[in-house]
């Protein structure tokens, strides 16, 4: 059953920047914050924060892989419903994690 195969291979492609692209902002700001040495309330409410976020974002992330993986095997439920629904969580989950990290980015 290799209905949108490339579709399944685009999604993880895009996951995988998503993936890059959370590492890249929590790892910078946290950096940043630990190199001045002298950090402002604001700065330091910022860094707690992303920290936060970077815990939900991780789980987020871990389900969305989990899914992901079962997609590609095809260990779900073969019905279409069922698949259908579980790429319609994946985006859902993506767009959250966008929120997120442009939320972060913006709070820089």
């Amino acid at each position: 059953m290799n209905v949108n195969a490339g579709h399944e291979r685009t999604s993880k492609a895009r996951i995988i920047h998503q993936i890059q692209l959370i590492r890249g902002i929590t790892s910078d700001q946290l950096f940043n914050a630990r190199l001045t040495g002298l950090i402002s309330v604001s700065e330091l409410k910022n860094a707690v924060a992303v920290t936060a976020a970077k815990s939900v974002m991780a789980f987020r992330v871990l389900t969305m892989a989990v899914d992901l993986c079962r997609l590609t095997t095809r260990t779900m439920n073969v019905n279409a419903g069922h698949e259908r629904t579980s790429k319609a969580r994946i985006i859902h989950q993506i767009q959250l994690i966008r929120g997120i990290t442009q939320i972060s980015a913006t709070s820089a």
